[in-house]
């Protein structure tokens, strides 16, 4: 039976990696910078390169993710939803009991 079922990826084990920073000299010149993430498992790379993007102002920024389940990416999108939700619409506290119960899915 649990041969059957597949499996669904929890994590990855890399460190958190800022996926523009191998784009730098193109991302300079003002071009758009695309990437594709396939199969990564979770966010670390996408909100670090999120959180450092303010290093790049000049050029934008397209990140393509391709999931090998359909509950991986869902739980992409919930947790990026959560995470740039603007504090004056739900703030630290409201947000704390989602992050947590989300990560149970982790």
């Amino acid at each position: 039976m649990a041969n059957g079922m597949g499996n669904i990826t929890w994590w990855g084990f890399s460190p958190a990696t800022n996926l523009v920073t191998a784009h730098v000299k193109e991302h300079e010149s003002g071009a758009a910078v695309n990437i594709l993430v396939v199969g990564a498992g979770d966010l670390r790379h996408i909100l670090k390169t999120l959180a450092e993007s303010w290093r790049f102002p000049t050029g934008k920024i397209s990140i393509y993710v391709v999931e090998n389940s359909v509950e991986v990416l869902a739980r992409h999108m919930l947790m990026l939803s959560l995470a740039v939700e603007p504090s004056a619409i739900m703030g630290l506290a409201g947000k704390h009991p989602l992050t947590a119960a989300l990560q149970a899915l982790y």
